[in-house]
């Protein structure tokens, strides 16, 4: 892989990472002070061909929850955070 097309990827990674942000933080209504991660990882599921977006949020009250779309990071919609976040126990 070419350094200019390394680039364009990462850079587009990026540019999913801080849209999920976003949409976590519209659809929660989260302040600037809450601490919002994003991963694409591996999905552990043995039927589920596609990697999972993991979302972290971490309250100021160092409360931890994690929602987990299963959904590559750059298809990942606000109606899946929010059906995601109704799922999780």
């Amino acid at each position: 892989m070419s350094l200019a097309l390394d680039i364009r990827q990462k850079s587009a990674d990026l540019w999913h990472m801080q849209r999920v942000k976003r949409l976590v933080r519209h659809c929660f209504t989260l302040g600037p002070h809450v601490l919002i991660r994003v991963a694409d990882l591996p999905c552990m599921d043995e039927n589920c061909p596609e990697p999972v977006t993991q979302i972290s949020v971490t309250g100021l009250d160092l409360t931890h929850q994690v929602i987990v779309v299963h959904r590559p990071l750059a298809e990942v919609s606000a109606a899946d955070i929010a059906d995601a976040a109704q799922v999780r126990p």
